[in-house]
């Protein structure tokens, strides 16, 4: 029988080829099915605030689209806008309305009672709209909030020549397929690497080249294989691609192919270390959440035996209502659950995994889409102790994300502590002072918050405190 009994000492303590990413899938529905909306423009931040005439919108409004989705990188409907009449903010444009017929959505699952979305990509001139969640009920027709126009807000899509890749593990290699009904011929490949998990990624053309030695194409079947890539190889390695024949000099439609690259969404892998012996990791996963199941995002990597009691197996504990609460054990097959709810991954947060005496220190391969630096990811700091993580390929520095938004105080005992991770635990701290500044509280203090590792966040305040990391703000480019 399982047993329950290390889970609640645990509990106490702080310190195979898999499904591809944003596979296509066929739709669901057998006739029209129809999403309207309206929009409205202003000339304002999207915070609000006013702006001055010369940054006004100037895109009229019937040449800018509307787009339906699910996740975005990933697949999109569009449409354009029709104009409706004028706007309540003093400019020349107009407010406008939009229908989507939904319906055969190539590459895009369209679910009963599933959750989506529609947004107004941000143009030329800065304007978009943010998006609003539309619940598609299967009545056939659904109608959507208004969305409001403004500068800075919008998704940002890729530009026209830029090709959508799909990650995932094959074996021990790294499979990148795209969209062959769209893009026939193979599209060329581009790459920015690392021997060791830094977190080097960037949207910067310059950083980004031919693989060498190229990877294997597999045309008939639609993709490339990067040999050796999962569990072990390179410890990062991120992958853009760009339309047969296209390269960093080419032209095609107005742009570059140095313009194209940077707008062009990314994935990427990253190799994350488990410790052996009975030590505990904690990890997080660097990309957007596509997943919360284990088996999904970790499968069978390390090829950890299983045994008859999960006392004596790998356990994975994930964070909620303020610790590890939820527990998986693996029975060398699967990731079963040791507590009520299995473990889960949280996009914002991370998990935590212990291995046995007779374990090994082993490598697993996290994949994913990369998250924009220019989006925003939204947090709720609660009160005590919290967990969270940057979906973001990217090391960052305390002293540049902005996080000194809590209570500062002149003692530790009083103000906010922040802990990162090392040499196996929750080994460096610092606490924000009355000046909101970081000062270490070990002799290392926290500095650099490495890809792929969460951190812990002891709030002294007694409410919630909202914070929003928005990396090209912060100046990571």
């Amino acid at each position: 029988m399982k047993k329950f009994s290390l889970i609640l000492l645990l509990l106490m303590v702080v310190g195979a080829a898999l499904p591809a990413f944003a596979v296509p899938q066929p739709p669901v529905f057998d006739a029209m099915y129809w999403v309207k909306g309206t929009t409205v423009t202003f000339n304002q931040d999207k915070d609000g605030n006013s702006i001055p005439p010369a940054e006004y919108a100037t895109v009229p409004t019937e040449q800018r689209d509307v787009i339906f989705y699910k996740n975005l990188p990933g697949t999109y409907l569009s449409t354009k806008l029709t104009e409706t009449g004028p706007n309540p903010s003093p400019d020349p444009l107009n407010n406008g309305k939009y229908m989507i017929n939904i319906y055969d959505a190539a590459g895009l699952s369209i679910i009963p009672q599933g959750i989506y979305s529609v947004a107004v990509p941000r143009g030329k001139d800065d304007f978009g709209a943010d998006p609003v969640e539309v619940t598609v009920t299967g009545d056939g027709f659904e109608t959507a909030g208004v969305l409001k126009i403004v500068k800075g807000a919008g998704p940002i899509l890729p530009l026209p020549g830029a090709v959508q890749l799909f990650i995932s593990r094959s074996g021990n290699d790294i499979k990148l397929s795209w969209d062959t009904a769209q893009y026939p011929a193979a599209p060329e490949i581009f790459m920015m690497k690392n021997d060791v998990p830094l977190g080097v990624f960037s949207d910067n053309p310059a950083l980004w080249s031919k693989p060498s030695p190229a990877l294997e194409l597999h045309l008939a079947d639609g993709y490339y294989l990067h040999k050796d890539q999962s569990e072990k190889g390179l410890g990062e390695a991120y992958y853009k691609a760009l339309e047969n024949g296209l390269d960093k000099t080419s032209t095609y439609q107005g742009h570059t192919g140095s313009e194209i690259l940077q707008s062009g969404w990314g994935v990427g892998k990253v190799n994350v270390t488990v410790a052996g012996g009975k030590k505990w990791t904690a990890f997080s996963l660097p990309f957007l959440l596509q997943s919360q199941d284990i088996n999904t995002l970790i499968g069978k990597q390390g090829s950890y035996p299983g045994t008859s009691n999960s006392d004596d197996d790998v356990l994975l504990f994930s964070w909620e209502n303020g610790a590890w609460n939820k527990a998986s054990y693996f029975d060398g097959n699967v990731w079963q659950s040791l507590t009520p709810s299995p473990a889960v991954y949280d996009g914002d947060k991370g998990l935590y995994i212990l291995t046995r005496p007779s374990d090994t220190d082993k490598a697993i391969t996290v994949i994913g889409d990369v998250k924009k630096l220019t989006e925003a990811t939204d947090y709720t700091i609660t009160p005590n102790l919290n967990l969270f993580s940057f979906p973001y390929p990217k090391q960052f520095k305390l002293t540049q994300i902005a996080l000194n938004i809590g209570k500062g105080a002149a003692v530790s005992d009083n103000a906010d502590i922040i802990f990162g991770w090392k040499d196996g635990s929750w080994n460096i701290a610092s606490y924000l002072n009355t000046g909101k500044a970081w000062i270490s509280l070990t002799p290392t203090g926290v500095d650099l918050l490495d890809v792929a590792k969460p951190v812990l966040y002891l709030s002294r305040s007694t409410t919630n405190v909202p914070y929003k990391l928005t990396p090209s703000a912060q100046g990571y480019q």
